[in-house]
């Protein structure tokens, strides 16, 4: 066994509880990455996820990506990961 697996392993329900700033949003695999923090967890342990809410940056998001509208369209993009656990309830969902 290698040593990150050895240090995998003994992650495994090793601490009472686990969180995660601002990282989970930007995850690629949001649901994963829970998952994997749920697995350091002990039983009757916590999990504390923080995340951005509804109109985070605002006005400056919009105006720059209205700007980007203007300039290069092609650059636009019109979904955040982050929108769909801005919420309580959009993160319970998530969390399944």
């Amino acid at each position: 066994m290698s040593e990150l697996e050895e240090a995998n392993a003994k992650a495994a329900a090793a601490y009472n509880a686990a969180a995660d700033y601002f990282d989970h949003p930007v995850s690629p695999d949001m649901v994963a990455a829970a998952r994997e923090l749920w697995r350091m967890v002990r039983p009757g342990g916590q999990l504390a996820i923080t995340t951005w809410g509804p109109d985070l940056f605002e006005p400056a998001n919009g105006a720059f990506w209205g700007a980007i509208r203007t300039e290069r369209p092609d650059l636009l993009k019109g979904f955040n990961p982050w929108e769909r656990i801005s919420t309580p309830a959009g993160l319970r969902e998530m969390l399944g």
